[in-house]
């Protein structure tokens, strides 16, 4: 070959070597052959034969929970009993012994039931025990009623006879009065005196409370007392039950001009005033009633009992140490005009409600003879503070009643005259101790009014005015008395 031909090959050759352009891919080979199943494998050996079941046996039903409730009185409450496999289709008997609530059950599912305890409106208080069986079923369910009655503070049962006393009727939720109403004790209607109410309303208009002051009968028998709120349309009666407990503490016997040495080592003390034949005060006499030597501050009272179930009903009165008439000046004597014939009490205790065996007294009884108005010059000593002189005199209508009071002792006293009357009604009924009025003012004759030194006038007893007996109670001002308090009394009719 020669050189030249050799050249030209090896530069064709250099430029075949250089990249060209992709060329198309080709088209996908032809599958293979599926390649032959292997042979099956042996049979494999058979499991041993599983033991037979055990029956487990069935399951007692049981109780699981038991809901608690209370129930007022007038109304109903339910809780419900929680059971576990017990398949209830018929609900099992609860009782209950308490006076006043029932119980009743429903089955609401296989393994729940509720329970309803009702209670008529009229049920104590309490805890009602519910019995399953005899046995004792759940916890004891409490017993709202529908009023209740506490002591103001500072107050507890048993309440003395004779002794004040103040609380609160609380009305169960619910409940509450419409309208006027009388608040009685259940068995003896005289056992309480009443002396205030107040009320209190919920923004609804009823009653929700009622603050109640008064005093036990001094006659009242130990044990406890019942009230009854009766409202006068007589369409509610709410009891309220257990409101007070009464001490066996009888009144001691005080006959007059005796004196009785004692004092408030109980914080109480109950006389019964006896004069006359038979014990009893007769109406239109002058009562007083004190305590001597006594170094304490007292508040002393003097009541005649009640009685509602008269024809007419008699009511109660009462006294106290205190005279409102002679600007509250308080004294431990009481000089009254009984205002009926009947059994008289005097209570003592002290002022603050203290007791003490240190705080002693002398208790002392009398009726003060009335002396007779006869226009003549009569010298009236004031014993003591709270005495008082009594002059009487009948008149009748036209008649002129007349007076003259100085003060005539060594001490200056400032003269002070109350006049009362005693009068008989057309019906034939007794009143005792009314007092001269004017207006509707009790008028006190003094010189601090200016008006006992232009009594001498005399006053006209008018013909609206039954023929009466005239009382004239002459004191000082401020119920001084003592050694050298004295006044000089000149009255009478014309």
């Amino acid at each position: 070959m020669n050189r030249l031909f050799f050249s030209a090959l090896l530069a064709a050759a250099l430029s075949a070597c250089a990249p060209g352009p992709a060329g198309v891919d080709g088209s996908p080979g032809v599958v293979g052959v599926q390649g032959s199943v292997g042979d099956q494998g042996a049979t494999g050996v058979q499991g041993l034969a599983g033991a037979d079941g055990i029956d487990l046996p069935k399951r007692d039903g049981r109780i699981v929970s038991i809901g608690t409730a209370q129930v007022v009185a007038g109304a109903s409450a339910t809780f419900t009993v929680r059971g576990e496999y017990t398949e209830w289709v018929e609900a099992p008997v609860i009782i209950t012994e308490y006076d006043g609530v029932t119980v009743s059950t429903a089955v609401t599912s296989p393994v729940t039931m509720v329970v309803t305890i009702s209670a008529d409106a009229d049920v104590r208080g309490g805890e009602a025990l519910l019995l399953r069986d005899g046995e004792t079923f759940g916890a004891p369910v409490p017993v709202v009623p529908a009023a209740r009655f506490a002591l103001d503070e500072g107050q507890s049962n048993p309440v003395r006879p004779g002794q004040s006393f103040s609380g609160t009727i609380i009305f169960a939720p619910g409940f509450g009065l419409r309208g006027s109403s009388q608040i009685v004790p259940q068995e003896n209607v005289n056992a309480v005196i009443w002396r205030g109410f107040r009320v209190e309303s919920t923004d609804f208009g009823t009653v929700a409370a009622i603050h109640c002051e008064g005093a036990i009968a001094a006659n009242a028998a130990s044990g406890v007392i019942h009230l009854n709120i009766v409202t006068n349309s007589g369409a509610q009666t709410i009891p309220v039950w257990r409101a007070i407990e009464v001490a066996d503490q009888p009144a001691e016997t005080l006959t007059q001009e005796q004196s009785i040495e004692t004092s408030l080592e109980s914080g109480f003390g109950l006389f019964l005033l006896s004069a006359g034949q038979g014990g009893l005060v007769t109406g239109g006499s002058i009562i007083r009633a004190e305590i001597l030597d006594a170094d304490f501050p007292a508040l002393i009272e003097v009541a005649v009992l009640g009685d509602r179930n008269a024809d007419p009903p008699l009511p109660a009165f009462r006294v106290v140490n205190t005279d409102v008439q002679m600007g509250n000046v308080t004294t431990n004597a009481i000089e009254w005009i009984a205002p009926r014939t009947g059994v008289y009490f005097m209570t003592v205790s002290h002022a603050d409600n203290e007791r003490s065996a240190d705080f002693t007294y002398t208790a002392s009884f009398t009726q003060v003879p009335l002396q007779v108005a006869d226009g003549q010059e009569h010298e009236v000593p004031l014993t003591r503070p709270g005495h008082s002189g009594w002059f009487a005199r009948e008149i009748t209508p036209g008649q002129t009643l007349f007076t003259t009071l100085i003060s005539s002792g060594n001490e200056a006293a400032d003269p002070a005259m109350r006049i009362y009357f005693s009068y008989r009604t057309e019906d034939g009924r007794d009143v005792h101790g009314a007092q001269i009025r004017f207006g509707q003012d009790i008028f006190v004759f003094n010189n601090t009014n200016r008006y006992l030194g232009y009594f001498g006038a005399g006053i006209t007893w008018p013909g609206s005015l039954p023929n009466a007996l005239i009382y004239y109670r002459l004191s000082d001002e401020a119920m001084r008395g003592g050694p050298g308090y004295q006044l000089t009394f000149n009255g009478g009719v014309r």
